[in-house]
C-alpha cells in the first residue's frame, strides 16, 4: 500500500451540482457516457477522524472498493491502481 500525505494530484470530476457521486456505478456511468474513460478512472472517497488535532480530520482519496466512512466517488483523469492512497489533512475553518 503507498500513502501519500498530500493534496489528491489529479483532476477531481464530480456530479454537476459538485457532490461527490453516490454510488460506483454512478461515477462509471459518467465516466464512460461524458468523458470515454473506464471504471478504473473511479475514486473513493473517504473521511477519518485525524486523532492528534482537534477539530480536524483526513480526506482520503483511494481504491473504489472501500465502504467505510466513504464520503463518495469521484471521476480523475488518472487510473487508480487499487494500492495508491492520498490523504489531505482538513483542519475546520481553513
Amino acid at each position: 500500500m503507498n500513502i501519500e500525505e498530500r493534496d489528491f494530484p489529479y483532476r477531481e470530476i464530480k456530479r454537476t451540482d459538485g457532490d461527490y457521486f453516490h454510488s460506483y456505478r454512478e461515477a462509471a456511468t459518467v465516466a464512460i457516457n461524458e468523458y470515454q474513460l473506464t471504471g478504473d478512472h473511479i475514486w473513493s472517497v473517504c473521511e477519518y477522524e485525524h486523532e492528534d488535532a482537534e477539530n480536524s480530520y483526513w480526506l482520503v482519496y483511494g481504491p473504489k472498493h472501500h465502504i467505510v466512512n466513504r464520503l463518495g466517488y469521484i471521476i480523475s483523469d488518472q487510473v487508480s491502481d487499487d494500492n495508491t492512497y492520498f490523504q489531505e489533512l482538513i483542519e475546520n475553518g481553513k
